[in-house]
């Protein structure tokens, strides 16, 4: 069991902000904003989009597109009424579809060979994606459509230009890693925006450098940047403790090297907190152009987590929420729940198949040469220093959508005794996408809600 450099987070108090007469009136009109509209057509949607790019208004919220297949189609297909950008997860999709294809069959016949492995991962999770934007598009034509693709993956460079062939995605997201390589990859799609999911002041300088020595060999820089805080679900930025500041001293920093829209996620649970980001700095905020709302958004009836999985996990503070260093395969810290138990009996029973199934998922060399540390799964790594990586992390995301007790659930801390979460019987109750934003961002409690 890998205990080493863990951090279980807390829950903190509400911390209600106190809006003077002037900032009340203005976050009437910030609240106004953060819900789009339905547009009519695609010249609609553009104009509006150009307005948030350019800062003229704020961006809608946005649901962060968390894998394996958890914010999916369904999931994203209530975000779009709820008034949000809809961001698919965009991440190993087809792994539910080709899992079986790398066993052995029930004759005996051997595995498939490394190389066709591969190929059999990167077109099952290009199909998917592919089927799943399309099944959004069918739904919502007009609507601001996203996808989140990990920087991290090998078939990085081959999912985002089969999104990008498509034409059919608004915004590309990328995270886990600083995608250098998009700045020529996008100069092809000059249709579809990309926002980089960053940490720090620093990751924003190094891809808008434009000098002779910069890693960025295209033209393309982000269109905007998206900052998740360490407390953010998931895959986190590795964090040096001597460099280590508060979120509101990187946003200003940030704000110090781009003009460009910055999207704060990672923390956002109640009014406040959106207040929080969004107000002017005058008014005491810091003046961020929109926020991502990930574990809210993870917690709700239209999520393709079985209710009473997120019930049992999720809202069960008896399993803590951890920061795990060492953990994730990507060599990236992360956060979320695990039944211990569980979870490590079947790391044990899965250790040497998911070897013999690998299909290279995080290694693409050509892809990595900016970015080293990233080059190689630790898992299947034979360095030393890599011992403590014991797992394949495919399987265990895969199996949250069918709500496994074996499971990683990636979350960060939420109070399970928030009246969102209870009904007036003082029962856990999953709300709607529609009931969660309303109470997030509008401080609006439902009707069958606990509201004492």
């Amino acid at each position: 069991m890998i205990e080493n450099n863990e951090t279980v987070q807390s829950l903190k108090e509400r911390e209600l902000f106190q809006l003077s007469e002037d900032a009340q009136k203005e976050w009437g009109q910030i609240e106004s904003e953060l819900f789009a509209p339905k547009f009519q057509s695609d010249e609609e949607k553009e104009l509006f989009l150009k307005e948030c790019f350019e800062g003229k208004r704020k961006f809608p919220w946005h649901a962060q597109g968390q894998s394996i297949k958890v914010t999916d189609t369904k999931l994203v297909n209530a975000v779009i009424p709820a008034g949000g950008i809809g961001i698919l997860g965009g991440t190993g999709t087809g792994r539910p579809d080709y899992e079986t294809e790398m066993n052995v069959t029930e004759s005996g016949d051997k595995i498939p060979s490394k190389t066709v492995r591969i190929e059999i991962g990167q077109n099952r999770n290009k199909e998917a994606i592919l089927k799943e934007i399309e099944a959004v598009r069918k739904e919502h034509p007009y609507a601001i459509l996203g996808v989140n693709v990990l920087y991290a993956i090998g078939d990085f460079e081959e999912i985002v230009r089969a999104i990008g062939d498509q034409g059919m995605v608004d915004v590309l997201y990328v995270g886990a890693g600083a995608p250098y390589d998009l700045s020529k990859i996008m100069e092809k799609y000059p249709q579809m925006r990309y926002m980089a999911i960053v940490s720090s002041a620093q990751a924003v300088r190094l891809l808008e450098d434009t000098g002779e020595r910069c890693k960025s060999k295209g033209t393309r820089r982000p269109d905007g940047y998206v900052y998740e805080d360490k407390i953010a679900a998931g895959h986190n930025a590795i964090i040096n403790p001597r460099k280590d500041k508060s979120a509101a001293d990187h946003i200003r920093e940030m704000q110090a090297e781009t003009s460009k829209p910055i999207i704060f996620a990672g923390g956002v649970k109640y009014q406040e907190d959106v207040q929080k980001a969004l107000l002017p700095k005058e008014y005491g905020g810091l003046g961020v152009n929109g926020v991502g709302l990930g574990t809210r958004v993870t917690i709700t009836d239209e999520c393709p987590i079985p209710n009473e999985t997120l019930k049992d996990i999720h809202l069960n503070s008896a399993i803590p929420v951890v920061r795990r260093e060492k953990f994730s395969p990507t060599g990236l810290p992360s956060t979320g729940k695990i039944n211990e138990k569980e979870f490590w009996d079947k790391v044990e029973e899965l250790k040497n198949s998911t070897k013999r199934r690998c299909n290279d998922c995080l290694i693409k060399p050509e892809a990595r040469k900016n970015y080293p540390e990233l080059a190689h799964c630790k898992f299947i790594s034979v360095k030393p220093e890599d011992a403590d990586y014991q797992f394949c992390i495919g399987p265990f995301l895969d199996a949250a959508i069918r709500g496994e007790p074996w499971a990683i659930y990636f979350m960060s801390v939420i109070n399970e005794k928030d009246p969102i979460y209870l009904d007036k019987n003082g029962e856990a109750r999953v709300p709607t996408v529609s009931e969660m934003v309303g109470y997030i961002i509008r401080n609006e409690v439902p009707e069958w809600a606990d509201k004492e």
